[in-house]
């Protein structure tokens, strides 16, 4: 329905985003041209939908990217492409950011498709060996108070928000819970010096902190509190991330180094900013542990992945929040080309040499020896040294399996000559839809394609493939929990498909799930 209601949108305004980026929109108008952009342009936009705000808006990442779809399967686009993460809008008042981005999501697409829009880049070339993620507004309850006032916030949270001593709410930074979303990030942390992991959220304070719910810098009740605060942190971690960038306003300045990091992490994080600086005209700002307060996206980002996390501050700071006027095309003039900047840097730097596997399936890497052997100390998995692009999977038939892949691997026996059904709101893949049709997989809203396939989901995915006319002859005692399994286990193991002595259950790997497709493929060939 989204999609029908973005493209009524579409086609009655005649006026592009790009033509009226400094109104003050609200969240659900941005979503709209969102929306109205994946549908324009399916082949390389795909909208994500992370989940709830505090007051129930979604909030979305877009992801821009050569055969988007294809990309975003977990086992496909996962280290083929290089992904970079650009994220803005997490402070209520500060409006430039999100219609930034929606710009520049509009004319990213319109350069892929004609070479003529971003002068000096070329969008087809990037996005064909570079996954963009863009976050364009990660604060819309605040972004809609700060615009448009207490009555777009529901009643219930209004009296929460009367409750707090700051009533000027446009000038509002935190979430409608009176919480700095910028202060609620977790802050654990190797410290290379001390040779030991330390957490220093809510460890340094200054005149930028708040102790009480609020307009600006409260930092919470507990690092990540803030629904808000764990659909990003997730996010941030999803994916192997080359370098992120977080857009705020005001000050035209690039912060950019970590003090509590290494020198080789702040090194390419200096190359970076230089870069922006010199397409921006912003200055570099260094930090210091003296200065600095605690709990920034940034450095949530830059210990947790030790790659390049810089915040952009656009507008000059004399100026007033939130914007209206013709200040925000000069800012979107100086930083439109920025995200293309970082994606290119990160390919000039390339991978590093320590690779980390957690369940043999490759997470990140690290330049520093000392911070690959910290993770692994602390989370597990091993480390990997070779050169170049990661392998994702050590030995794949030893890894889990996604829904998603579960289904395509079976459907890859089962004629092709099948009409589609109905996509998931949450899956449209071929294979799925086609299962769909078939009864092979429930007929429910939602498929949850990256949730790990178990043992006991492919045993009725395979009865219902192959066997779903096939009557028991024997009435089997089968011991298990899963009871919604047991018929198709009787009946797998009547074919010499499963062994009642071998029964596996929880999640099933790819080298269990071929093996039982090897099996059914022989008997459907008379061997």
């Amino acid at each position: 329905m989204r999609k029908i209601i973005a493209i009524f949108l579409l086609v009655l305004s005649s006026v592009t985003f790009a033509e009226d980026i400094d109104k003050l929109y609200t969240a659900e108008t941005l979503y709209d041209q969102v929306i109205s952009l994946e549908n324009k342009y399916p082949e390389i936009i795909k909208v994500v939908h992370l989940g709830q705000s505090t007051d129930g808006r979604p909030i979305y990442a877009v992801v821009m990217t050569e055969n988007v779809h294809i990309t975003m399967r977990v086992s496909e686009g996962y280290v083929e492409k290089m992904h970079f993460l650009v994220e803005s809008g997490i402070h209520s008042r500060e409006n430039p950011g999100p219609n930034l981005m929606v710009k520049m999501i509009e004319d990213y697409a319109k350069d892929y498709y004609d070479d003529s829009v971003i002068e000096d880049y070329n969008l087809k070339e990037l996005l064909s060996s570079n996954v963009l993620h863009i976050i364009p507004l990660s604060n819309p309850d605040g972004y809609n108070l700060s615009n448009r006032g207490l009555y777009t916030i529901s009643k219930e949270n209004q009296n929460l928000l009367l409750s707090f001593r700051d009533q000027d709410f446009r000038n509002y930074k935190s979430n409608i819970r009176g919480v700095d979303l910028n202060r609620n990030f977790p802050g654990y942390y190797y410290d290379v010096d001390l040779e030991r992991w330390r957490d220093i959220w809510n460890m340094i304070h200054n005149e930028y902190t708040s102790y009480r719910p609020g307009g600006a810098f409260y930092f919470g009740t507990h690092a990540g509190s803030e629904v808000e605060t764990k659909l990003m942190m997730d996010y941030f971690l999803d994916y192997d991330f080359r370098n992120y960038l977080s857009f705020h306003s005001k000050g035209e300045v690039i912060y950019y180094d970590k003090w509590m990091l290494s020198d080789n992490h702040n090194k390419h994080a200096s190359n970076l900013a230089y870069k922006i600086a010199l397409e921006t005209g912003y200055d570099m700002v260094a930090s210091s542990r003296y200065t600095s307060s605690s709990g920034y996206s940034t450095d949530f980002v830059a210990m947790n992945t030790l790659k390049p996390s810089l915040t952009v501050e656009t507008v000059h700071w004399k100026q007033t929040l939130p914007v209206t006027t013709s200040v925000v095309n000069r800012a979107y003039d100086q930083v439109k080309h920025v995200p293309l900047i970082a994606m290119k840097e990160g390919n000039r730097v390339g991978y590093f040499d320590y690779k980390w596997y957690l369940d043999g399936r490759y997470v990140r890497d690290f330049e520093d020896q000392v911070y690959a052997k910290a993770f692994y100390d602390e989370y597990g998995g091993m480390v990997l040294k070779y050169e170049g692009r990661p392998r994702l999977f050590l030995n794949e038939n030893m890894n889990k399996v996604t829904r998603l892949e579960m289904i395509q691997e079976v459907m890859a026996l089962v004629s092709d000559k099948v009409v589609p059904g109905q996509a998931y709101l949450d899956c449209d893949d071929l294979s799925v839809r086609k299962a769909r049709t078939l009864g092979i997989i429930s007929d429910q809203d939602y498929f949850r394609p990256d949730d790990y396939a178990t043992h006991e989901e492919t045993y009725v995915v395979l009865k219902q493939a192959f066997y779903d006319d096939y009557v028991l002859s024997n009435d089997h005692q089968v011991n298990i929990r899963a009871f919604w399994a047991v018929e198709a286990i009787k009946i797998l193991h009547e074919n010499n498909i499963i062994d009642y002595d071998r029964l596996l259950v929880g999640r099933i790997t790819l080298g269990e799930l071929r093996g039982y497709l090897v099996i059914i493929n022989q008997l459907l060939e008379g061997v």
